[in-house]
């Protein structure tokens, strides 16, 4: 994992009243919804221009100029992975049971668009094996480990008792995927 970011969301600054923050699609870099039985369509994590992320929560944060610019080049360097020819372009890791959490990472493009790449099965675990190659590729890219073992710490202390509704509506409304 990229261990100079790997404890961005502690040096993160909640930003108070989260509420009266607008996020706009012109700043979205990317976002990750997670797809899950118990969780249809939940954010993870969002970030936009500038060094603003949103968590699982709602929790709108002010993350560090360095940890912002190395999770959205990690994000943008997805669009350089070879295609898996999986439905939503998921990378599926193996896995004993059915029903494994997808996240789905949306990064924006240049043509105001966005690119998808998901992960079914991930976890931090490291047991990264794919239930089928994509091309020569046996295990989850390394890149996608990292950012994804970032992306999901978005998810610490997550209480879905205890959310900012609006703000997760609002950023999910932007997305629009």
């Amino acid at each position: 994992m990229q261990s100079a970011v790997a404890n961005w969301r502690d040096r993160a600054e909640r930003i108070r009243n989260p509420e009266s923050w607008q996020p706009e699609r012109k700043n979205l870099v990317f976002a990750v919804i997670r797809n899950a039985p118990v969780e249809h369509h939940a954010l993870t994590l969002a970030l936009f221009h500038p060094n603003i992320g949103v968590d699982a929560s709602g929790n709108v944060l002010a993350l560090k100029e360095d940890d912002f610019s190395t999770i959205s080049r990690l994000a943008t360097q997805t669009l350089d992975l070879p295609q898996t020819g999986e439905f939503r372009n998921a990378w599926i890791i193996s896995r004993p049971t059915t029903s494994q959490s997808i996240e789905r990472l949306l990064v924006s493009t240049a043509e105001s668009a966005v690119a998808e790449t998901s992960i079914q099965g991930y976890n931090n675990q490291g047991e990264f094996e794919l239930r089928e190659p994509v091309g020569d590729i046996t295990v989850l890219p390394p890149l996608l480990q990292d950012l994804f073992g970032l992306i999901l710490k978005a998810r610490a202390d997550y209480d879905p008792r205890n959310r900012h509704e609006a703000v997760l509506t609002r950023v999910l409304d932007v997305v629009g995927n």
